[in-house]
């Protein structure tokens, strides 16, 4: 069994050959990191020196966001010429990939044996949840910051196990790196760290040592958060973590519908890691319940992908403390009963963990034959359009960007366009959250009702949305869709509407895109 388990988390896993299946479709990084494109180019472009702002969609909009892996893909690329889209693709492959094996060594510290952190690490590799978000083109940042999170947790729980000075440092230094890749994954690891504490040693030492651990990574930070604060105050990062949504029923709804892997089709996982938790109470394991409650609690935006963690581990003692002992017991009480010969050791327990882990692998394999919400790229056609847009437009030119996309989270065109376009874009919400005055929850507020302007009312409803919105558009930059006849996201009426109103003059237009523009 552990020789089996070990195969899962070497090079050659089915972990990897999922992240492969998404990142072989497309030349172009997924989903997306539009606004990180422009701010490496930004960076470039000052000398690599921080700029004051950002460029990106021409907002203004502080050059706030931790910036080390920014800085990172833009010496690649001046300086080891490596096309910067093509580091979009890799660079966050290559991080979500070392987290397989990091997560094993984390694993450890959190279970009694081997083959329980085993289990957990192929469970991790093979969940949706464990690269979606990490291997797209914003994962540029957070495919970083989530395997420098895994390492610095897991040094500090060896810490808290050994004493050792030097694993302490090395813990802290790595939590520099989470920070100055991704502010959302400091607040997790600062809770994490608080809650292991807790559970481990409740003695003033240990509170310090947490105190230590918090002003060492401020230290080593500084040169970033200070020169924000220079340039800016403390308004970016305030406008930052207040677009976190706070919503304690939608967390107490989760728990009560098992919903915490984002599995395909079924919640096999789920079931199993319910299983686990109760072991881990009967096991005393109430740091890791009291990890997996808070981070339901106050993870923020990224629930599912930091639920993985524990999730992970509570599916593998449910496997390993009960199923797997349980199914061998069965069938050595069948043997008895049967009279069956005793020359190999039970398997029913180990066939069912490899079930266990090959029924999800299945799965997410199916779901990477089509469409991925997450894990799909903007298209050539769209590409193409884009350029010819900065090559012939103004630009001053304001566009809206009508695509099949229904949340601004997985809108990679209206993402991608002020990047590639080099135009402003009106319906666009990346990159808003760093700016004052609860803009970014009012343009997600507008966004979705420009959605649903598109979808129901076409042109006189879009013009209605114009004055409520204060946009002064000129153009319209509109995907087309393949339109099922019960689609809501389909962008046909809205071509007819706009045809039909002789307010527009289509001056572009290829197999996917149509571009008109406001007539004066």
């Amino acid at each position: 069994m552990d020789r089996y388990c070990s195969h899962l988390v070497s090079r050659s896993s089915p972990g990897d050959f999922l992240r492969l299946q998404f990142i072989n479709k497309s030349s172009f990084p997924m989903n997306d990191g539009g606004f990180f494109y422009t701010a490496i180019r930004d960076l470039q472009q000052n000398g690599f020196h921080l700029p004051k702002y950002t460029t990106y969609n021409f907002l203004n909009i502080p050059y706030a966001y931790p910036p080390l892996s920014l800085y990172a893909a833009a010496w690649i690329n001046q300086f080891l010429k490596v096309d910067l889209l093509t580091i979009f693709l890799y660079f966050p492959l290559i991080f979500n990939l070392i987290s397989i094996p990091a997560f094993y060594f984390l694993s450890k510290e959190l279970v009694e044996n081997q083959r329980s952190a085993l289990l957990a690490t192929a469970f991790y590799a093979i969940l949706n949840p464990g690269y979606e978000w990490l291997i797209s083109g914003g994962g540029l940042t957070r495919s970083p910051a989530h395997t420098y999170f895994i390492i610095s947790l897991t040094l500090f729980l060896v810490f808290l196990r050994t004493s050792k000075k030097w694993i302490f440092i090395l813990s802290i230094i790595a939590g520099a790196l989470v920070t100055l890749h991704h502010l959302e994954y400091t607040w997790v690891l600062a809770y994490s760290v608080v809650i292991f504490t807790f559970f481990s040693r409740r003695t003033l030492k240990s509170f310090v040592h947490i105190a230590v651990f918090g002003l060492g990574i401020g230290v080593i930070t500084s040169p970033y958060w200070i020169t924000i604060l220079k340039y800016h105050g403390l308004s970016p990062f305030l406008s930052a973590f207040s677009t976190g949504e706070t919503n304690f029923i939608k967390s107490f709804i989760r728990i009560v519908l098992l919903d915490f892997t984002s599995e395909p089709f079924t919640s096999f996982i789920n079931v199993l890691a319910v299983v686990g938790i109760f072991i881990g109470v009967i096991k005393k394991k109430y740091a890791l319940v009291a990890w997996f409650i808070a981070i339901i609690f106050l993870g923020f935006r990224s629930a599912y992908r930091l639920l993985l963690f524990p999730v992970a581990v509570f599916a593998a003692f449910s496997l390993d403390s009960l199923i797997i002992p349980g199914f061998n017991q069965i069938e050595q009480r069948i043997r008895e009963a049967t009279r069956m010969p005793f020359s190999r050791p039970p398997l029913s327990g180990k066939l069912f963990a490899i079930l266990s882990i090959f029924l999800p692998f299945l799965l997410g394999f199916v779901s990477s034959l089509s469409d991925h919400p997450v894990l799909s790229s903007v298209n050539p056609e769209e590409l193409q359009a884009m350029e010819w847009v900065k090559v012939n437009t103004d630009s001053d030119s304001s566009f809206l960007i009508i695509n099949s996309s229904t949340d601004w989270s997985v809108d990679r065109l209206g993402e991608w366009f002020p990047a590639i376009a080099e135009r402003h874009s009106e319906t666009t919400v990346q990159g808003k959250e760093w700016l004052p005055d609860n803009e970014f929850m009012r343009e997600r507020w507008f966004y979705s009702n420009f959605k649903e302007c598109i979808s129901e009312g076409g042109v006189p409803c879009l013009t209605s949305w114009a004055e409520q919105s204060g946009s002064t558009f000129t153009h319209l930059f509109v995907s087309k869709s393949e339109c099922a006849w019960n689609s809501s996201n389909c962008t046909d009426y809205f071509i007819l509407t706009v045809e039909d109103s002789n307010a527009f003059t289509k001056i572009y237009e290829n197999e996917e895109v149509v571009i008109y523009r406001l007539k004066k």
